[in-house]
């Protein structure tokens, strides 16, 4: 009887531990999942700072419009344009020519001007300072000082003139005459190089315009002979 009993205890007990435990577990984790996560993550996206809209593009096009239609001035884009970008055009152009034949006369030891001189006094021989002076558009100074220096070189030598004689022709010595074939043949060579670019027609064409234009400044009348 005594063992009956305690079975029939045991059993009583037992539904017990399951009604304890069981149902404690469910609301003690499924629901606090729920309500701690899922509803805070929603907040943080709706309240970030709101973007500002991009322009569109009919107001883009209306303020383009305003302005083109605005009385007031408005600053080029592009201030050497026209008569100043030829002038600019030109210069580079010449400066571009002139590095050009530097850099080939470079390895003889020559200028720029020292070159030309030389050209000039193997086609032309007797040249005066004055003749250099206008051909190569420097002053007299600058004459003498460059005509010393190749005649110390043994390049050139200074000769009375035969009629008149103030004067001083240039001539070329026998170095200097071998020297200037030379850069001839030199300079030649570069500017053909240079020149490919254009047609026969175009170089024509060019030097036309640019002696037309070159007499319309010259002709210019001065500030000081206005009256």
């Amino acid at each position: 009887m005594q063992q009956a009993d305690r079975l029939s205890e045991h059993s009583r007990r037992q539904p017990e531990s399951v009604s304890q435990h069981q149902p404690e577990s469910v609301p003690q984790h499924q629901p606090e999942s729920v309500s701690q996560h899922q509803p805070e993550s929603a907040p943080q996206c709706q309240s970030g700072p709101a973007l500002p809209e991009p322009q569109s593009e009919p107001e883009q096009m209306s303020d383009l419009q305003r302005e083109q239609s605005s009385d007031r001035p408005r600053p080029r884009i592009f201030p050497w344009d026209s008569e100043e970008q030829i002038s600019s055009l030109l210069k580079l152009t010449s400066m571009s020519m002139r590095k050009q034949i530097e850099r080939a006369l470079r390895p003889l030891g020559l200028t720029q001007q020292q070159g030309l001189t030389l050209r000039i006094l193997l086609h032309h021989p007797g040249s005066t300072h004055s003749d250099l002076e206008r051909i190569l558009r420097i002053e007299k100074p600058s004459v003498t000082n460059l005509i010393s220096v190749m005649e110390r070189r043994g390049w050139v030598v200074r000769k009375k003139d035969e009629q008149d004689a103030r004067f001083k022709q240039i001539h070329l010595t026998s170095e200097g005459e071998e020297l200037a074939g030379r850069i001839d043949a030199t300079v030649e060579q570069t500017k053909s190089r240079m020149m490919n670019a254009l047609s026969d027609e175009e170089i024509l064409l060019l030097k036309s315009l640019l002696k037309k234009l070159r007499k319309s400044w010259e002709d210019e009348p001065k500030e000081d002979s206005r009256p």
